[in-house]
Parts: C-alpha cells; structure tokens; sequence
C-alpha cells in the first residue's frame, strides 16, 4: 500500500492523543510520523520518526492470531517430562510447606481438599442428596396382622 493509500484508512473521529487528525496527516506527509500497512482491524501502525514510539490511536503491531500462549506441541513436551519430575517437585513443595512457606501450604491444601468454592460445593451436593434419599425413603410402614383361631 502506498503513503497516500494507508492515510486514507485513518479515521477522523479517532483520538491520536496529541495530533488531530489533520496535523497527523500532515506529520506523516512530511515524514514526521511512520505510518505502515495494517496487522489488525484495518488501523494503520503509527509511530514517531525520531524515537519509534506508537502514537495513541495506532494499530496493533501483531495480530492476536500471530501468536498462541501454549503451542500443543510445547504443552505436550512439559506434560510428558512432568511425569518424570512429579515425585521431586511434590516432596519439594511438602518441604517447603513443613517449612512454613503459605504459598505449599495453600498449593497443598486447593490440590487436595479444593478450592473454598469447589469444597463448599462438595459439602452442598452431599447434603442434598442426604435429603433427597431421606425424602425417597417410605414415610410409613404398613404391617399386616393376621390373626389366627
């Protein structure tokens, strides 16, 4: 795209902190202002000429889609040499726990008992399904006698 073409992209209504939109177009023209092609949304990137810096109202300068925070083929490296490291980090962590470190501690007890919220839910479900099987449960007993001469 050329310089005129990607000025075109710029909104008016949009705020570019210290330059209106014709002093922007303005700074780009005299060569002020970078102004390169769109990685997001259709917003041209703009950044100042002498330091580099984004102005406010830029593009993005990566897509959201460019990167992943856990590729699958990363994730499943760590997990298969986590099996292999489970046992040390766990007495690790116990040590640290009997040492007084609250984070173990905490770590510990959310793994095991659960998370205030998941505990609390636990306790709720089996409460109700005590009452439901005390409600199930027959009222009365009927007994037959018979009576024999």
């Amino acid at each position: 795209m050329t310089k005129e073409e990607l000025i075109e992209l710029l909104d008016p209504a949009r705020d570019y902190g210290e330059y209106s939109h014709d002093t922007l177009i303005e700074a780009i023209r005299a060569g002020k202002v970078v102004i390169k092609p769109p990685a997001y949304k259709n917003v041209p990137i703009l950044r100042k000429q002498e330091n580099h810096a984004l102005i406010k109202g830029s593009g993005r300068v990566t897509t959201v889609e460019s990167y992943t925070k856990n590729p699958p083929a990363t994730k499943a490296r760590f997990m298969a040499r986590a099996v292999d490291d489970f046992d040390s980090v766990y007495e690790s962590m116990i040590e640290s726990a009997n040492k007084g470190d609250v984070r173990a501690q905490k770590l510990f007890m959310e793994m095991f008992v659960g998370r205030p919220k998941e505990a609390t839910e636990a306790l709720q479900k089996n409460m109700m399904d005590k009452l439901f099987e005390a409600a199930l449960a027959p009222k009365e007993q009927v007994i037959e006698v018979v009576q024999s001469s």
